[in-house]
């Protein structure tokens, strides 16, 4: 399928010959033109607009062939013995449409193939059964495969030019900013015609390029292959940069060892615990060596004189009495500890 120069009209071939065109906004049920262009049960390859009304199209039955839709059904030149064994055989337009462009695929037989006989009877399929597969054989013949680009005119149809090409042509493309012209050919290679003067870029970047000469001093290192599937015995050993690049990433492996402490604090680590020595710098109060009931009772006399919270327990409150003998015993039994502790140390 393919759109018209002004986008009005596309055009459709299929595998019986026919060329329909449809108005590209509609209506799809029935087409605007149908016409038999080749041989009833002919694959069309390839259709082409040349301007809004003329069109190339290009079949398997060998032929090339110009028409103008203001006289359907009417061909404007034919070509025939064009043979193509391909059913994407392309027909395009150059990008100025000064040209139609086709190509043609055909073999080429030895002297010893025309003196043997027929050529058909060789090119037969012999069906061997091996092994429970059928397996398809065929002769061994020496066939050379060529083809060739032809360049038609846009103003009467006729051969402008043509370019041998060493195998058959299939797909075309004319590239219209490169204005490089790239073939498909049938022995999968893809081949680029281009102009010195009138083409940019494409393969104009390598062509001027020199390929570099081969100096006797070369010297290309053989190196390993590695297999990175292969079974542990027969796996290569890492080089040394790679293992010591995964000795950095194992947490084990790259951990550096504690160094021995030295004074309250030493290369970022401190004598002694966290807690320590916040206890030591941060809290300044010493309360655990102090008495809780003389810590409570050094307030007593200012509760007295300006009681807050006890106000209501002033008038209720009993007469304090306080057992001093217990307290003065207790001091007493200490005054002998420490005395015995100095004369056990003299």
């Amino acid at each position: 399928m393919i759109f018209s120069k002004d986008g009005h009209l596309f055009a459709a071939g299929g595998g019986d010959g026919d060329i329909r065109t449809f108005p590209s906004n509609g209506p799809y049920n029935h087409p605007s033109h149908s016409f038999a262009a080749h041989s009833d049960g002919t694959t069309i390859t390839s259709i082409c607009f040349i301007d809004d009304y003329q069109l190339a199209t290009r079949a398997m039955d060998d032929s090339l062939k110009f028409w103008d839709l203001r006289r359907p059904g009417v061909c404007s030149k034919e070509y025939k013995n064009l043979p193509t064994y391909f059913e994407f055989t392309d027909v395009i337009t150059s990008p100025s449409g000064d040209y139609i462009v086709t190509g043609t695929s055909f073999k080429s037989i030895t002297k010893k193939e025309k003196e043997d006989g027929s050529i058909e009877e060789k090119e037969k399929e012999k069906e061997t059964e091996l092994g429970g597969e059928r397996r398809k054989k065929k002769e061994e013949r020496e066939v050379e495969e060529k083809g060739l680009l032809l360049f038609f005119r846009r103003d009467n149809f006729e051969l402008a030019n043509q370019i041998g090409v060493p195998s058959g042509v299939g797909r075309l493309k004319w590239h219209p900013k490169l204005n490089q012209l790239i073939v498909g050919c049938s022995d999968s290679r893809l081949l680029v015609y281009y102009d010195p003067a009138l083409s940019t870029k494409g393969a104009l970047l390598s062509v001027v390029r020199e390929k570099r000469k081969p100096d006797p001093n070369d010297f290309v290192p053989q190196r390993a292959i590695h297999n990175p599937h292969a079974l542990p015995l027969f796996k290569a050993l890492p080089s040394s940069k790679r293992q010591r690049e995964k000795a950095r990433k194992d947490p084990i492996k790259s951990k550096k060892p504690d160094l021995p402490v030295q004074g309250p604090g030493y290369n970022g680590q401190l004598g002694s615990t966290l807690t320590q020595h916040l206890m030591k710098t941060l809290i300044k109060k010493n309360d655990r060596n102090e008495d809780p009931r003389e810590a409570i009772l050094k307030y007593a006399q200012e509760a007295e004189k300006n009681p807050f919270w006890f106000k209501a327990y002033q008038k209720t409150q009993p007469q304090q009495i306080f057992d001093y003998e217990a307290l003065e015993a207790e001091q007493k039994y200490e005054e002998q500890k420490q005395k015995k502790k100095s004369e056990k140390k003299k």
